[in-house]
């Protein structure tokens, strides 16, 4: 996971508030940081690792050279059958938005759900036609899949040892619409499909 130097801050900041005062040491390979800054250091190496896993050297190609060859296969063959994406409407965003659950963290960009529960039908256009250039373009813009990392400790573990922990990560406000949204289309042809297959499936009466 790549960290721009601003989200380095609020990472840090969020860290700081969610250790406990008496986390004093950090643990990491039997190496002890007692310095602030040392520690808050080792937790942003230690999730960038797990975000990060190293290449596997017995494979010539890497996971995501291979997402990205299978991504593009996709792409090709659904535009040569001519398929086209339905743009996506106010009224999906604007449902999407008021089911968004209320009282959750704030985003990296300090905006939480009731931001754009309480902006009403015009954030909703504006969104929309965001979410559409997203879809003509057939890419998702590097801010959008950032979020803030938080670690939170594993029950009855050290404290002291950063791999005891997990990290919650709160995506950005805007993205969980847009995730939601194709969520949402995939979930209905998904269940259209089934339908179709358990109609196949009946057994023929006389």
């Amino acid at each position: 996971m790549n960290f721009s130097q601003r989200h380095s801050k609020l990472f840090y900041k969020l860290v700081r508030s969610s250790c406990s005062a008496n986390t004093k040491v950090n643990n990491v390979n039997n190496i002890l940081y007692s310095e602030p800054l040392e520690i808050l250091e080792q937790w942003h190496k230690h999730f960038q690792q797990l975000a990060t896993p190293p290449p596997d050297i017995n494979n010539d190609l890497t996971r995501e050279q291979l997402s990205k060859i299978q991504n593009e296969a996709i792409v090709e063959i659904e535009l040569s059958k001519g398929t086209t994406i339905k743009p996506i409407s106010e009224t999906e965003v604007g449902i999407i938005i008021k089911s968004l659950n209320s009282g959750k963290a704030m985003d990296a960009n300090g905006i939480s759900a009731e931001h754009l529960k309480y902006a009403g039908d015009e954030l909703a256009a504006t969104l929309s036609n965001i979410f559409n250039k997203l879809l003509q373009n057939l890419d998702i813009t590097q801010p959008m899949k950032e979020g803030i990392l938080t670690p939170i400790l594993k029950m009855g573990k050290d404290k002291t040892i950063p791999s005891n922990y997990r990290g919650i990560t709160v995506a950005k406000t805007f993205s969980k619409v847009f995730e939601a949204v194709v969520k949402s289309r995939i979930t209905s042809k998904i269940h259209y499909r089934e339908g179709l297959r358990q109609e196949h499936k009946k057994p023929l009466t006389r």
